[in-house]
């Protein structure tokens, strides 16, 4: 510090009281080699292609949980004629995204009550006493699926895209992280 101009109250030298650790000239910003800036900015690319891989992938996976879930469960199960007994929507004015519907499924032990699996996924514009036909898996009594429900459409947008958008960004950054190891050498 100065106090009118001269350093004559603190010594000949203030700054060598304070040691070599402390002196100005250390925290003066060094300017980063152009090397240096082109691996932070390869190594921030490839954290967000990861976490966008991830994401991508987890969000893919859960959209399908519930698609792939009904193909397990229906993929052979006979279709039977139902007729719809109630049908509540999200949407009511427009009979859209349908929350819950109940059933009356016409099977060969006689009628029986079900409701469906996944209602969202389901037709939109059912009301109580429409004749549909679902899927009916005789080991799940009390549950049906629309055959619509297991198309390939249905199990393919929007999951399977997530999942091969978050695929294909993992691939894009192993083939970078392939490249750029490559000719590295062990020490």
């Amino acid at each position: 510090m100065r106090s009118n101009g001269s350093d004559a109250a603190y010594g000949a030298d203030a700054r060598s009281d304070l040691g070599p650790a402390y002196e100005c000239d250390d925290f003066a910003a060094q300017p980063a080699s152009p090397g240096r800036t082109r691996a932070r900015r390869r190594a921030l690319r490839t954290l967000v292609s990861l976490v966008g891989a991830v994401a991508f992938t987890v969000t893919g996976v859960v959209f399908d949980c519930t698609e792939v879930h009904l193909w397990l469960h229906y993929s052979g199960a006979q279709e039977v004629p139902a007729v719809v007994t109630a049908a509540e929507y999200a949407k009511p004015g427009e009979k859209e995204d349908p929350t819950s519907i109940r059933l009356l499924l016409t099977t060969s032990d006689g009628p029986l009550e079900a409701t469906t699996d996944a209602p969202s996924s389901a037709p939109d514009g059912l009301s109580p006493g429409d004749h549909v036909r679902v899927l009916f898996d005789p080991a799940r009594p009390g549950s049906a699926a629309f055959p619509a429900q297991l198309s390939w459409g249905a199990i393919a947008f929007p999951g399977a895209v997530f999942t091969v958008v978050g695929l294909g960004l993992a691939g894009q950054e192993a083939v970078l992280a392939t490249r750029l190891f490559r000719h590295r050498r062990p020490t």
